[in-house]
């Protein structure tokens, strides 16, 4: 039995742990998808997928997770960020999102003002 919400929409349940969020914030994650689909968004499309991710029960060693007490966490990704809470039964539960309004990610990334996706050579001496 689920302690999810009676609200929660489910956006990844087929395999692993349920992952729902507040039925609220369910149109802005359909319109991140929409957005990484249609117009090839990477920064959205990698939104979407990590918080789907979280049906796994693990944390990607790639993102950024913060425990912020009593089963609850924060994972910041480029250009915002979401909250969620994980239950005893393992399920998750999306109570906020958080996109990075202050700022354009994509202008600070080309000023190198952000964490960005570089590919480093080492040189052979």
């Amino acid at each position: 039995m689920s302690n999810l919400p009676i609200d929660a929409k489910y956006i990844s349940f087929h395999s692993g742990y349920k992952v729902a969020i507040k039925s609220e914030l369910y149109p802005a994650f359909v319109g991140m998808q929409l957005l990484s689909r249609n117009t090839s968004n990477y920064w959205a499309g990698l939104f979407v997928k990590e918080l789907k991710s979280l049906s796994s029960g693990q944390f990607k060693k790639q993102v950024f997770v913060k425990n912020i007490g009593h089963g609850e966490y924060t994972m910041i990704l480029p250009g915002g960020s979401a909250s969620f809470r994980q239950y005893n039964t393992s399920d998750f539960y999306i109570y906020d999102l958080k996109r990075d309004s202050d700022n354009n990610y994509y202008d600070l990334q080309q000023a190198q003002k952000k964490p960005g996706l570089f590919n480093v050579e080492i040189a052979n001496n």
